[in-house]
């Protein structure tokens, strides 16, 4: 009877290691596929600049990442190929220049806005001659994917989302919301690393110090063509009509 008992737990202990045996690639391999979007998530870099309504202005760096790839790599192409999320480099120095052609250079920040309620912020890259510049937002929680503007030298002044004579854009957020921001950037010459965010009423402030600025520059220059116009026109020395033509140019 007790070697009955023996050799029935034996038994059991055998059907238990087979089992196990058996069930044991399988278990590792949901354990797998279920930890899999956990590491996805994170294929990013997960740094996040927090911002709320009280901010004057924020400078993206130093959670500004970028790198350079082909201009014919798509937004959708960096969100879903982890080959190109794991190839952001941080931008390590503030106000850094860029250099990447033929190719474009894809910059990457996270924005999580703090408050409660919606709220509005510019994003202004301070480039004038930038040929292309495209700004993308994507909600990772809702898997939503705008593109916001797309500008530069090479399309018409128009296109721009806000006249500026930089590249600014708007962002709008919901409260407590996080967003991926994707800037895609063509230039033939260098490349500016320089994004700010703003209150919308301090870059309209700012804006209207800029414009003021040019219209006293062009202001004095009107004058000063004017002034050699006139000379010209009294002496009649050649000289003073090419200055005037200068100015007015």
């Amino acid at each position: 009877m007790h070697c009955k008992f023996i050799l029935g737990n034996q038994l059991n202990a055998f059907d238990l290691k087979t089992k196990t045996r058996r069930t044991g690639p399988l278990f590792w391999l949901a354990v797998f596929f279920l930890l899999l979007p956990i590491f996805n998530v994170h294929s990013l870099p997960t740094d996040v600049t927090r911002i709320d309504g009280s901010i004057e202005q924020k400078t993206l760096f130093p959670n500004l990442y970028f790198q350079a790839l082909p201009t014919n790599v798509s937004v959708e192409d960096i969100i879903f190929e982890p080959k190109y999320q794991h190839a952001f480099a941080p931008v390590n120095t503030p106000n850094k220049t860029l250099r990447a052609y033929p190719e474009a250079i894809w910059f990457f920040s996270r924005l999580h806005h703090i408050g409660t309620k919606t709220q509005q912020y510019i994003l202004n890259y301070e480039s004038v001659n930038a040929d292309r510049v495209e700004f993308y937002t994507f909600d990772r929680q809702t898997h939503e994917l705008k593109l916001l503007n797309r500008a530069g030298s090479e399309l018409p002044f128009s296109e721009r989302q806000i006249q500026s004579r930089a590249f600014a854009v708007t962002l709008t957020f919901r409260g407590q919301q996080e967003l991926d921001i994707f800037i895609k950037v063509q230039d033939g010459a260098v490349i500016p690393t320089d994004f700010t965010l703003w209150r919308q009423e301090s870059f309209g402030n700012r804006q209207l110090h800029d414009q003021l600025g040019d219209g006293i520059i062009l202001g004095l220059l009107m004058v000063m063509a004017l002034y050699n116009l006139m000379l010209f026109i009294n002496i009649r020395a050649p000289l003073y009509f090419y200055f005037s033509g200068f100015f007015f140019s």
